[in-house]
């Protein structure tokens, strides 16, 4: 959910979630779902601005354990980079000696946690 966008700066926000970048009114969620799954890898289709490409995580497993009410929680870090204009936010400002202020290359990471539900 892109309303989710916390810079902690109120004017970024706002432009991130215009149609400079996000366009967010149209397009209000970034979406992930995955296709593939195993100890190294999660393979998957990432939708931004509705254009939708496949993206391949690699992943590190953090453990598994049970918490102290006895619920079995595995951990799990997964990253990747992706070229934003792949997804058509394309967006930028010239800089300096032929470049450009925002980089194209963007790295996700994330944090998962998963918890086993009773069956």
């Amino acid at each position: 959910d892109l309303s989710s966008v916390d810079t902690n700066q109120a004017d970024r926000d706002a432009h991130l979630l215009g149609t400079d970048f996000f366009n967010a009114e149209p397009h209000p969620q970034m979406t992930f779902a995955s296709t593939s799954l195993s100890e190294t890898e999660m393979t998957g289709n990432l939708t931004i601005l509705g254009v939708t490409k496949p993206v391949t995580f690699e992943v590190e497993t953090n453990g598994v354990t049970t918490d102290p009410y006895g619920n079995t929680k595995a951990g799990f870090s997964a990253t990747t980079e992706i070229k934003r204009s792949d997804f058509g936010v394309d967006f930028n400002i010239p800089g300096g000696l032929e470049g450009m202020v925002i980089s194209d290359k963007v790295k996700i990471e994330l944090e998962i946690q998963l918890a086993l539900q009773a069956g």
